[in-house]
């Protein structure tokens, strides 16, 4: 009879155990697909980055072609099936319109991507940066007169870092002042090294974790800028990013989106990438 007992009053208590466990579970999983996402999403940011600071040490630092390479490089985070060429182009209209970049690169308003350059900063610019000339592109046909072919073009002035013949070039090393009142020194050949660092709002797509995924970062962040001790002895880039008010704004974007019935909800947070290469061109401004 004892035994009996005992087992009606244990009755039911897997059914406890399940409804602990499997939506624990669920969250589990559901965040380990989540991260798997984001993982990937950083890797493929990563080599944007490096492939994009690339080609802006071939075209003289400038950001704008920066910006349209890293679009071209997102190409496979959007264009994830039949990727034929109708949809590739259709998918880098897409690209365009949703980071908000015009055909010339430049961004529009606070987008969610940005690249900034690290170095050179305007200081060491205005150190080493000297001024050069090189003939108009597009030059019209020449005239000719009393048989001799005359030039019609113009020489354009430009402010720029040299670049060529850095080996018989003074490698005088130059201290310095930055900003922040620090002092470093540099040469020519550091000079034309081209850091860069590159912001993009990666989506959180997976149901139920996206939003915990992105509050909590939210509120983290809020924490960061009260300057609590336990928070404080972060670095201020850490606390402070700077591109997380473009990746709020996207994510409010979106909420506009799900209303209007154009797109699931999709949270947006903001992953950053470094690259250090060399000039190859003339660093300009």
């Amino acid at each position: 009879m004892l035994s009996i007992k005992s087992a009606k009053c244990q009755a039911g208590q897997g059914l406890v155990e399940h409804l602990i466990l499997w939506p624990s579970l669920v969250f589990v999983v559901f965040g380990a697909i989540q991260l798997s996402l984001l993982y990937r999403t950083k890797a493929t940011f990563n080599h944007v980055v490096f492939q994009a600071a690339r080609h802006g040490a071939t075209h003289n630092g400038n950001v704008n072609e920066m910006h349209k390479h890293m679009l071209r490089g997102l190409i496979p985070l959007y264009l994830k099936r039949d990727p034929s060429v109708t949809n590739y182009l259709q998918h880098m209209v897409t690209i365009y319109l949703d980071n908000q970049i015009r055909p010339n690169g430049q961004r529009i308003g606070n987008s969610p991507l940005r690249m900034e350059v690290i170095s050179p900063t305007q200081e060491i610019f205005n150190a080493f940066a000297r001024n050069m000339y090189q003939l108009q592109e597009e030059c019209p046909r020449p005239q000719r007169t009393n048989g001799n072919d005359r030039s019609l073009c113009t020489e354009q002035r430009f402010n720029q870092i040299p670049n060529d013949n850095l080996n018989i070039r003074s490698s005088a090393i130059r201290t310095i002042n930055l900003p922040n009142r620090e002092l470093v020194r540099v040469n020519l050949q550091d000079a034309n090294l081209l850091k860069v660092r590159g912001h993009w709002c990666a989506p959180l797509t997976m149901p139920l974790v996206a939003s915990t995924f992105y509050h909590t970062l939210f509120r983290f962040r809020q924490l960061w800028n009260q300057n609590f001790w336990w928070f404080y002895a972060s670095k201020p880039e850490v606390r402070n990013h700077p591109h997380w008010q473009a990746c709020v704004r996207r994510t409010a974007l979106n909420l506009a989106e799900v209303a209007a019935g154009t797109s699931v909800r999709i949270y947006y947070i903001p992953i950053s990438a470094d690259a250090v290469v060399r000039m190859q061109t003339p660093f300009r401004q």
